[in-house]
Protein backbone atom coordinates (compact mmCIF):
# COMPACT_ATOMS: atom_id res chain seq x y z
CA UNK A 1 0.00 0.00 0.00
CA UNK A 2 2.58 2.53 1.21
CA UNK A 3 4.74 1.55 -2.22
CA UNK A 4 1.57 3.10 -4.14
CA UNK A 5 2.37 6.02 -2.66
CA UNK A 6 6.25 6.02 -3.11
CA UNK A 7 5.03 5.63 -7.15
CA UNK A 8 2.88 8.36 -7.15
CA UNK A 9 -0.06 5.48 -7.98
CA UNK A 10 -1.99 6.53 -4.64
CA UNK A 11 -5.58 6.36 -6.72
CA UNK A 12 -5.49 2.78 -7.01
CA UNK A 13 -5.97 2.33 -3.54
CA UNK A 14 -8.67 5.23 -2.78
CA UNK A 15 -11.42 2.96 -0.75
CA UNK A 16 -8.70 0.81 0.69
CA UNK A 17 -8.37 0.39 4.29
CA UNK A 18 -4.68 1.59 5.02
CA UNK A 19 -1.89 1.56 7.43
CA UNK A 20 0.94 4.12 7.06
CA UNK A 21 4.16 5.24 8.90
CA UNK A 22 6.40 8.56 8.92
CA UNK A 23 7.36 11.23 10.73
CA UNK A 24 4.76 14.39 10.97
CA UNK A 25 5.87 16.80 8.06
CA UNK A 26 3.09 20.00 8.71
CA UNK A 27 0.55 20.01 11.36
CA UNK A 28 -2.08 22.01 9.45
CA UNK A 29 -5.43 22.23 11.81
CA UNK A 30 -6.14 20.43 15.08
CA UNK A 31 -8.05 18.03 12.91
CA UNK A 32 -5.17 17.55 10.29
CA UNK A 33 -1.88 17.05 9.40
CA UNK A 34 0.92 15.19 6.87
CA UNK A 35 3.13 12.85 7.32
CA UNK A 36 6.06 12.00 4.57
CA UNK A 37 7.70 13.26 2.08
CA UNK A 38 10.53 15.65 1.99
CA UNK A 39 12.61 18.20 -0.42
CA UNK A 40 14.70 15.12 -1.23
CA UNK A 41 12.33 13.37 -3.09
CA UNK A 42 9.78 13.21 -5.32
CA UNK A 43 7.41 11.52 -3.01
CA UNK A 44 4.40 13.75 -1.78
CA UNK A 45 3.32 14.28 1.78
CA UNK A 46 0.43 12.83 2.93
CA UNK A 47 -2.97 14.15 4.13
CA UNK A 48 -4.27 12.47 7.03
CA UNK A 49 -7.47 13.76 8.76
CA UNK A 50 -8.85 12.82 12.07
CA UNK A 51 -11.91 13.80 13.76
CA UNK A 52 -11.43 12.92 17.49
CA UNK A 53 -7.99 11.74 17.50
CA UNK A 54 -5.35 13.91 19.53
CA UNK A 55 -3.28 15.25 16.94
CA UNK A 56 0.68 14.59 17.08
CA UNK A 57 3.27 17.54 17.40
CA UNK A 58 5.56 18.21 14.18
CA UNK A 59 8.41 15.63 13.50
CA UNK A 60 6.70 12.85 16.02
CA UNK A 61 7.15 9.69 14.21
CA UNK A 62 3.50 7.69 13.83
CA UNK A 63 1.89 5.20 12.54
CA UNK A 64 -1.44 5.95 10.79
CA UNK A 65 -4.32 3.89 10.01
CA UNK A 66 -7.45 4.52 8.06
CA UNK A 67 -9.11 4.50 4.83
CA UNK A 68 -8.09 6.41 1.47
CA UNK A 69 -10.18 8.87 -0.16
CA UNK A 70 -10.04 11.31 -2.62
CA UNK A 71 -9.95 15.08 -0.85
CA UNK A 72 -13.09 17.21 -1.25
CA UNK A 73 -13.30 20.35 0.70
CA UNK A 74 -16.70 20.26 1.19
CA UNK A 75 -17.25 16.67 2.05
CA UNK A 76 -14.28 16.45 4.88
CA UNK A 77 -15.99 20.09 6.25
CA UNK A 78 -18.80 18.38 6.64
CA UNK A 79 -17.67 15.05 8.06
CA UNK A 80 -15.27 16.57 10.68
CA UNK A 81 -18.64 19.28 11.27
CA UNK A 82 -15.92 22.11 11.87
CA UNK A 83 -15.24 25.45 9.21
CA UNK A 84 -12.04 25.20 7.98
CA UNK A 85 -9.86 27.38 6.59
CA UNK A 86 -9.94 26.67 2.42
CA UNK A 87 -6.69 28.05 1.81
CA UNK A 88 -4.81 25.50 3.91
CA UNK A 89 -6.35 22.55 1.88
CA UNK A 90 -6.21 24.00 -1.79
CA UNK A 91 -3.25 22.04 -2.86
CA UNK A 92 -4.70 19.20 -1.34
CA UNK A 93 -8.28 19.16 -3.56
CA UNK A 94 -8.66 15.96 -5.44
CA UNK A 95 -5.43 14.53 -3.88
CA UNK A 96 -5.57 10.95 -1.95
CA UNK A 97 -5.90 11.43 1.85
CA UNK A 98 -6.36 8.78 5.06
CA UNK A 99 -9.22 9.51 7.19
CA UNK A 100 -7.67 8.15 10.09
CA UNK A 101 -9.15 5.52 12.32
CA UNK A 102 -6.26 5.50 14.73
CA UNK A 103 -2.77 7.24 15.35
CA UNK A 104 -0.09 5.49 17.24
CA UNK A 105 2.97 7.70 18.18
CA UNK A 106 4.33 4.59 20.17
CA UNK A 107 6.49 3.45 17.43
CA UNK A 108 10.58 3.56 17.12
CA UNK A 109 12.38 3.66 14.15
Amino acid sequence: MQEAFDRGDADSVTGERATFSGHVKDVISPWAFTIGGDEFSDVQPLLVVEKDLPAPDQDDLVRVTGTVHEFDFAEVQDDLNVDLAETLYEKFRGEPYLKAEDIDENISQ
